[in-house]
């Protein structure tokens, strides 16, 4: 199962590794059939492709179990358990989570009426009972809403969530359509989920009214003589993250209804999609980015705001986690494409020099996930993953340096060059493709680099065949290679 799942999800990596097994054990019963029994080569040609497969399978699992383990730690902060996870969880504690302006003003319009009833005790007596008779509960002829987000610490952005401060103005006007003096009680539901409220504010045709916290909002009384119309301001300033949303629950006769919703940087949001009748513009004014939500009339229930995007940290080390899968990959295709390299060039394979490479190449991935190598000041919090992908092709110098070294006596001159070379594009050049944004383009790119392999592997074979052909004296040479000759001599005439 776990042989059938890496085959899926590396077939050409695969396709590579099978061809090198067969090729090594192939080659080593042939050496081995003029020193020992053919059953004795068999064995010893087995277990050398074999243990060659464990090695480039050992080191393309240690890079891609140390990839999960990574993620774990510096992940998005979506992922439980993650460094940004914590982060995110201790910045909802201080701003609280996405805001829901989950209901609208209620107005509710009454009138006291008296009835006489009897006491229990003693019918004989009788009690005047007072009560509230309601008569509207819809009387709201315009709404403006006006929410203007600032960004909390987003001068230092690198170093934040998406909490904001924000200020709310919520202009209602009134009016009772009936023929009758009427009590009004106004009920303005305030959002759980805010940490604090701050300069909570309300006028009625500009003047303060006295309110009272009660069922989680604010509330106040007046009277409305017949056809009167009041005009309702309520201002708060508060802080949340993430979102804004202004939603009324109850469908109801929604009139010359507009919300404008500010907010201070260009990248905000994406909106939440227009209801109905709902009409979005969006515009510039000063330093906000204003989103316009507006609807003549309808009943209707209205579900309208943002959600803000968020760029680094949700996941500090976003660029890093996309990277290491590449560095799997490309450990594969490294020790394969070098083993078929030094068995083009019929250099004597050696485990021990396999099992080197390979602990070359995880070198600079471990010093990358390490997180010590240094970076100058100027690299921002949120960029230093980027840079430190970006310097893999300044670490793998290092492994590079130390094979040349350990390698360059026991190795011919050319094919320690291409081992070099091969091991150079495969840590600092492969895992540059993690900066491909568009998934579609980075397959097209992972394909076309493979069809470079396949080319890479025909062109050496055919170099080093033309070359020992030509350099015997006793072949002539062949007729491929006299065509090849004839044919690079015209394009030079």
């Amino acid at each position: 199962m776990i042989l059938t799942n890496w085959v899926n999800k590396e077939p050409f990596g695969s396709l590579l590794l099978a061809v090198v097994v067969v090729l090594l054990f192939g080659i080593t019963v042939h050496q081995l059939a003029s020193q020992k029994n053919w059953l004795q080569a068999i064995a010893e040609a087995l277990g050398k492709s074999l243990i060659f497969a464990a090695l480039a399978a050992m080191v393309y699992f240690l890079l891609a179990s140390n990839t999960t383990a990574f993620e774990n730690a510096h992940g998005s902060f979506s992922r439980l358990g993650s460094r940004s996870y914590t982060a995110y969880q201790e910045w909802e504690k201080i701003y609280g989570d996405s805001f829901f302006q989950q209901q609208d003003l209620q107005v509710t319009q009454y009138k006291w009426i008296e009835s006489v009833e009897p006491l229990p005790e003693n019918p004989a007596l009788y009690k005047t009972i007072r009560s509230e008779q309601v008569l509207v509960e819809n009387s709201i002829s315009r709404f403006l809403g006006r929410v203007y987000l600032q960004g909390a610490d987003w001068g230092n952005r690198d170093a934040t969530f998406n909490a904001y401060s924000m200020k709310a103005a919520y202009e209602y006007d009134v009016i009772n359509t009936l023929t009758e003096q009427t009590e009004t009680r106004f009920y303005f539901p305030l959002f759980g989920g805010a940490k604090l409220y701050e300069k909570i504010s309300v006028k009625m045709n500009d003047k303060p009214v006295n309110w009272a916290y009660k069922n989680g909002g604010l509330v106040w009384e007046s009277t409305l003589q017949q056809g009167e119309q009041k005009t309702i301001l309520i201002e708060y300033k508060t802080w949340s993250m993430d979102g804004y949303s202004f939603i009324v629950q109850e469908a109801r006769d929604v009139r010359d209804f507009t919300l404008i919703i500010g907010i201070d940087y260009s990248y905000c949001c994406l909106h939440y999609e227009p209801v109905e009748r709902v009409q979005l513009d969006t515009y510039e004014e000063g330093k906000y980015n204003i989103n316009k939500f507006s609807l003549d009339r309808a009943v209707t229930t209205p579900k309208m705001g943002l959600s803000i995007i968020q760029k680094w940290p949700y996941a500090p080390y976003h660029q890093m986690v996309v990277a290491m899968p590449f560095a799997a990959r490309a450990s594969l295709f490294f020790l394969t494409v070098v083993m078929l390299t030094w068995i083009i060039y019929g250099v004597q394979i050696e485990l021990q020099k396999i099992a080197l490479l390979g602990s070359l190449f995880l070198l600079p991935f471990i010093i990358m996930m390490s997180g010590y190598f240094p970076h100058p000041d100027f690299i921002y919090t949120g960029n230093i993953a980027a840079y430190q992908v970006k310097m893999m092709p300044i670490l793998s110098l290092l492994s590079i340096v130390i094979a040349f070294y350990l390698l360059r006596r026991n190795i011919p001159k050319e094919p320690l060059w291409l081992t070099l070379l091969l091991m150079e594009i495969s840590i600092g050049g492969y895992v540059l493709l993690s900066f491909i944004g568009d998934k579609q383009n980075r397959n097209a790119t992972e394909a076309f680099i493979q069809a470079g392999i396949i080319g890479y592997i025909f062109l050496l074979t055919l170099f080093t065949r033309l070359r020992a052909v030509g350099s015997s004296g006793s072949r002539q040479p062949s007729k491929f290679r006299i065509w090849l000759i004839g044919f690079l001599s015209k394009g030079d005439k």
